[in-house]
């Protein structure tokens, strides 16, 4: 089953694409099927399978319980009125944040960095589950 892609979802595909463009995939056939799924959507796939899906979980995954294990996340919101919160933990991490006047020298700017992306795979990786029932094996279901 195909579901339409929300804009936030999208927004963080085709941003990830353009940081993986270049990339060199060394023939890894799951570097690859990432590459082309992303190239897929910033080419304007509006939509995922779940086989698609799976690819995300596995290159994203570990982030995503990064940031569930770090951050409070407002479950009762997520239930609720999930692409709102997407939407307000983006702007938290990402959008309110000028990476240009960090100080790539200071710790603190890894750390905010490395809060960002883990923000962006938590944001994907719950949409999968949430619309593929997909699990990581560990997962409490």
């Amino acid at each position: 089953m195909k579901k339409k892609l929300p804009h936030i979802i999208k927004r963080i595909l085709i941003e990830t694409y353009l940081d993986f463009k270049d990339i060199d995939t060394d023939g890894d056939v799951s570097k690859i099927n990432l590459k082309n799924l992303l190239s897929d959507i910033n080419n304007g796939k509006d939509e995922l399978n779940i086989l698609e899906s799976s690819v995300l979980f596995e290159f994203f995954y570990n982030g995503y319980n990064d940031f569930l294990q770090s951050k409070d996340v407002d479950y009762e919101k997520l239930d609720t009125d999930t692409e709102s919160y997407y939407d307000e933990l983006h702007k938290q991490y990402y959008d309110y944040i000028n990476f240009q006047s960090l100080d790539r020298n200071n710790q603190k700017t890894l750390t905010i960095m490395k809060d960002s992306i883990n923000c962006e795979n938590f944001i994907l990786i719950d949409y999968v589950k949430r619309n593929f029932n997909i699990y990581y094996f560990g997962d409490d279901i």
